[in-house]
């Protein structure tokens, strides 16, 4: 049987219909993370959708089109036959309407042909409506890249892109503006599988290029598996695949390139990779089908490489408004390309027919594409749960009753080992030399999380102002989650922001889309910026530390966000040494450090004088040292006629009268008037010099308190090999590559703020902004607060622990302290840092399951909304029992979400007291939180409301004992109560997840 030939329409269809498939990923269907999941959930009806529905879409909407058009243009056309008709008489026409060849060239006949020519030329033909999905596919591949959207205005044929412009003097723009950048999972580096029936993993690492290779070809990196590189560690039982991702030699293009070249790359390390596996039976796993996947024959091993570069190359931004965004740009697009000018001078019907359509389509697709990026919009937005709250908490903080069960628990007895250097048997056996050794070690830290829960409910119940006694806040988490849930908590009460991000060099760690490198970089630090500023008290700073490769665009992103007039100033650090010595370049020994007030309440303050600057205070009385400066002004507007008021006489010490005179004998003037200077007479403040023979007065200022103006060039701190060193006293080695010198960051505290206020640093890293305050506090006895955000691995380790090495000792040598701290020094020392983790973006989308809704446009809609992630309002039923899957290096596991503290960040609560009551009629326990927000009081209850079953009388009867009336402003409660005056917090704790920003 022969073949029917393609149309037009049908291979117009086919390309337009490959186009969507790859922006949706359709090609992909081992993807199951993200919105792929539910893609993939719903393949068939998006295929039913791309191969059935919206050809019938083009049929149907032409055909209403043509249909109407038609009715329009037989009437026309029957209304000047009549006229021709009238005019000619009745013979104008022949049988069947056909005109008579006598009146053709009449001017009535003339319209009447025409009116049916264009009546008989109403049909939809095959390549009217090829040229429509030929105009869906080139409208949609503008802006689609490789898994991302890219907000490319079109401007038209010579100016090829527009900006948004509003008439501003100058405007900076990047391409990702409107988007949010969410590539800063620690997942995307770093991926792992566990085999089946094996104990065993694989781990997949990205690794930074150890060599500068020369002839790289394009733009375009690619995955490249070291395969001599892998390695078997024996004792965690597991294989370790390291991976550099980078741009490709002219040897290493094999003649693909793309998606074709990357699967080949892959597919081919397959075998090298498994030839490292500890046994046959492994490797013959890895390079097995996937026995959870019946159908799919790609090997297991080359399933999960796949998988990794996917992850790792696509789902780079998110559009915050992709539907209104194109809805626009399709406007222009139908006016640049499907109607032209020189249509307007022909017939306009085709071309209006043709429009339409368009139109009509592109409009329902563009519903579905944002359909889509809306639930992931929704899905990054919402603010994120708090996993698990943990204290660490200094020894002399906690009645001496809990130290017996301290005492006991191995697990943190192993860590004191680990951290401090305590040798077991050196804290005591007996409970006196227990008590002796609590005694002589006050900052001993105690860290709940080797503690159950219980211990925690009766650890916290004993504390009066909890959040008055939390020095410090460590936040495992991404920044820009951190900082939407963190938000309403710390808004006004941060006076100094300092980070240090990636310096975006290509070799830092910062994963960015190819061709879109320093866009990729602006788009996720402009949104950061943007929370942080509204994070900021009024009279708050920000610092930024960065190098001349980003420090440019930097500024204009600051300028931007900030206001032009709020900036403060670049400050020139030297590092100390030197990088960057290659060919065609200078060597760098400095960094930037880019300063931005919140308002024009800010105010950079003096630095501590050196040693240097004391010796010119060579003066002594009995209120101390003091220098001295010339009555007489000097310099610029020194003249008499610049302040004639401060021309007067001044007695000298033998009575004769002085007179500001220059030395050239000129009238000059005093700094001081009259009545400004008797009073610096009364203090003692004026002191006299015997000049030849004349009297000089001078004023004096004294040594204490005084502080000098910072420049913007320092040279005089200790570069970053004093921050690697610092390191390496606190850990015993360097455990961190790019750590910042703590007294950078301690004289960027001391500008920006006093003895209190609080410090973040959303760029943590190691750790240093915290660690700095904790010694700043020891040295003045300030109560200066630290919140510091970080989604490194390196977290519990690192962070964690050097801000309890800190809250330990304030001196450390090769890993061990070197003396614990003085009496003055411990009560200055932190008493309590709260540590959560929170969810990450990769687990909210990952507890996205596929709805049951029965049509595929509302189904992502429907999908998002009934996710644990965004706040089931069921689950509040039973809050201590909430769960979502996170993901591990073991796979999805079950986690319990920490609700109290997630809603407490989110509502911006001060909490004073946490306790567990017991209803002993049922059972019942409520975790009562007690704070203020605003001025009010606040009680918050919380309580599993199936277990026991609730009985709202029983319940009634408890509270009404338990609170006292009056005492607060406001009560909520999960769930509905029975109680007069408590009110249901689930409303408010559903708007707050979804809060817009």
């Amino acid at each position: 049987m022969t073949q029917a030939p393609t149309t037009a329409r049908q291979t117009a269809l086919e390309r337009f219909k490959e186009l969507m498939r790859e922006l949706l990923q359709l090609d992909l269907a081992d993807l199951d993370f993200g919105i792929y999941r539910l893609l993939n959930a719903r393949r068939s009806e998006v295929e039913a959708f791309l191969s059935e529905e919206l050809p019938r879409k083009v049929d149907e909407a032409f055909a209403g089109m043509t249909d109407a058009e038609r009715e329009a243009a037989a009437a026309e056309a029957e209304r000047l036959a009549h006229r021709a008709r009238e005019a000619l008489g009745d013979d104008a026409f022949l049988a069947g309407d056909q005109p008579n060849p006598t009146y053709v060239a009449t001017p009535s006949m003339r319209a009447y042909v025409a009116a049916r020519e264009r009546l008989d030329g109403i049909v939809a033909t095959d390549e009217q409506k090829a040229e429509v999905f030929n105009h869906l596919h080139a409208f949609l591949s503008r802006y689609y890249d490789a898994g991302d959207f890219i907000p490319h205005r079109r401007y038209g044929r010579h100016e090829a892109y527009a900006v948004p412009y509003n008439g501003e003097e100058t405007l900076f723009h990047w391409v990702n503006r409107d988007q949010h950048y969410v590539k800063t999972g620690e997942r995307f580096r770093d991926y792992a599988f566990r085999i089946a029936g094996a104990d065993m993993r694989v781990r997949f690492s990205l690794v930074s290029a150890t060599t500068a290779r020369d002839n790289t070809k394009g733009e375009t990196r690619y995955f490249f598996p070291l395969t001599d590189d892998v390695s078997w560690d024996a004792d965690a039982n597991r294989l370790t695949v390291p991976f550099e991702y980078r741009l490709p030699t002219g040897a290493e293009l094999t003649g693909t390139t793309g998606a074709k070249l990357q699967e080949a790359l892959l597919a081919d390390a397959v075998d090298a990779i498994g030839h490292h596996a500890p046994d046959a039976a492994t490797r013959a796993a890895l390079i097995a089908p996937d026995p959870n996947r019946p159908g799919d024959d790609a090997p297991l091993l080359l399933r999960h490489l796949r998988h990794f570069a996917k992850r790792n190359t696509t789902d780079y931004f998110i559009h915050r408004d992709l539907g209104g965004f194109l809805r626009g740009e399709l406007e222009f697009y139908l006016k640049d390309q499907v109607v032209h000018l020189a249509d307007l001078d022909g017939d306009l019907g085709p071309r209006q027919r043709m429009l339409r359509v368009v139109r009509e389509l592109a409009q329902v697709i563009i519903g579905f594409l944002a359909e889509i990026e809306d639930a992931q919009r929704r899905l990054f937005e919402k603010r994120k749960f708090v996993l698990r709250t943990d204290y660490l908490v200094t020894i002399r903080c906690i009645d001496r009753d809990v130290w017996p069960r301290i005492a006991a628990n191995e697990d943190q007895r192993r860590a004191w080992r680990e951290l401090f250097a305590i040798e077991p048997d050196e804290i005591g056996a007996d409970e006196a030399a227990l008590s002796a050794f609590f005694e002589s070690h006050p900052t001993l830290v105690v860290d709940t999380r080797h503690f159950d829960e219980a211990f925690r409910d009766d650890l916290l119940a004993t504390f009066d102002d909890l959040d008055g006694m939390t020095d410090g806040l460590l936040v495992h988490g991404e920044n820009y989650q951190a900082l939407r849930l963190l938000g309403p908590t710390l808004a006004g009460k941060v006076k100094c922001i300092y980070i240090d991000p990636p310096y975006n060099t290509g070799n830092d760690g910062f994963i960015y889309k190819d061709r879109y490198r320093h866009s990729s970089w602006l788009a996720m630090m402009s949104e950061r910026l943007r929370l942080a500023r509204d994070i900021l008290s009024d009279d708050g700073v920000l610092f930024v530390s960065i190098d001349d490769n980003e420090v440019h665009d930097l500024d204009m992103v600051l300028r931007q966000e900030f206001g032009e007039e709020r900036y403060i100033g670049s400050i020139v650090r030297a590092t100390g040494t030197t990088t960057g010595q290659g060919s065609g370049s200078l060597g760098k020994s400095y960094e930037f450090v880019l300063a931005y007030a919140a308002s024009q309440d800010a105010d950079v303050g003096g630095i501590a004088l050196t040693a240097k600057d004391q010796l010119r205070y060579r003066g002594e009385d009995t209120r101390g040292r003091y220098s001295t400066l010339l009555l007489r002004r000097t310099g610029n507007q020194d003249r008499r006629e610049d302040r004639p008021s401060m021309f007067y006489p001044l007695e000298a010490p033998d009575g004769s009268e002085v007179w500001p005179i220059g030395p050239t004998g000129y009238e000059s003037r005093w700094r001081v008037g009259p009545r400004r200077y008797r009073a610096m007479v009364e203090n003692d403040l004026i002191h006299w010099n015997r000049d030849e023979d004349r009297w000089v007065p001078y004023f004096k200022f004294y040594l204490e308190g005084r502080t000098k103006r910072p420049s913007n060039l320092w040279t005089d701190l200790a570069g970053n090999k004093k921050a690697s060193i610092e390191l390496r006293d606190l850990f015993g080695s360097r455990p961190f590559e790019t750590p910042k010198p703590m007294a950078l960051v301690r004289r960027l505290i001391e500008i920006s703020m006093n003895d209190d206020g609080t410090i973040l640093d959303f760029f943590a890293g190691s750790g240093t902004s915290g660690h700095a305050a904790i010694d700043m506090n020891r040295i003045d006895g300030g109560r200066r607060k630290f919140t510091l955000v970080d989604f490194g691995q390196y977290i519990g380790n690192l962070l964690v622990g050097r801000i309890q090495r800190a809250m330990y000792s304030p001196d450390w040598s090769r890993g061990k302290p070197a003396r614990l701290p003085a009496e003055s020094e411990i009560y200055n020392s932190p008493m309590i840092v709260k540590f959560v983790r929170l969810e990450s973006y990769e687990d909210t989308m990952h507890n996205v399951r596929a709805s049951d809704w029965p049509q595929l446009r509302g189904a992502f809609d429907s999908a998002v909304e009934e996710s644990q992630g965004l706040l089931n309002a069921d689950g509040l039923e039973r809050p201590f029992e909430y769960e979502i899957e996170v993901l591990t290096d073991d796979g999805p596991r079950k986690q319990k979400v920490d609700l109290v503290e997630t809603f407490n960040l989110a509502y911006g609560v001060h909490i004073e007291r946490i306790q567990v009551w017991t209803n002993e009629v049922d059972r019942r326990r409520y975790r009562a939180a007690s704070g203020h927000k605003d001025g009010h009081r606040l009680l918050i209850l919380w309580r599993d409301m199936v277990e026991p079953p609730l009985d709202p009388q029983v319940e009634r009867t408890f509270l009404e004992e338990r609170i006292e009336p009056g005492a607060y402003d406001e009560v909520l409660i999960n769930g509905d109560s029975a109680v007069p005056g408590i009110t249901s917090l689930d409303p408010i704790f559903k708007r707050l997840i979804e809060e817009d920003r």
